[in-house]
C-alpha cells in the first residue's frame, strides 16, 4: 500500500466508523487531524459546562435579589 492509499483506506473507515456510530463528528475529526486528513477539531461544549455556567448565573442572580429585599426590609423599618 502506497501513502494515497492508506489515507483514503482510514478516511472510508472512519466514515464508515461515524456511520456505526462508533465515533462521533469530534472524535473522526480528531483522528482525520492526526495525520494531517482535517483540521483540528475545537472542543465541544459539554451538556455539564453549559449547567454549570447555568447554575452560576441562576446562583447570582437569586443573591442579588435577596440582598435586594434585605436592603429593602431594613429601610421600610427604618421609616
Amino acid at each position: 500500500m502506497n501513502p494515497k492509499e492508506n489515507t483514503d483506506w482510514l478516511k472510508k473507515e472512519v466514515e464508515n466508523w461515524g456511520k456505526k456510530e462508533i465515533i462521533n463528528d469530534y472524535q473522526a475529526q480528531a483522528i482525520l487531524s492526526l495525520y494531517g486528513l482535517a483540521k483540528s477539531p475545537a472542543e465541544p461544549a459539554t451538556k455539564e459546562d453549559k449547567q454549570s455556567s447555568s447554575i452560576t448565573v441562576v446562583s447570582v442572580l437569586g443573591s442579588l435579589l435577596v440582598g435586594m429585599g434585605v436592603i429593602l426590609f431594613v429601610s421600610i423599618i427604618w421609616n
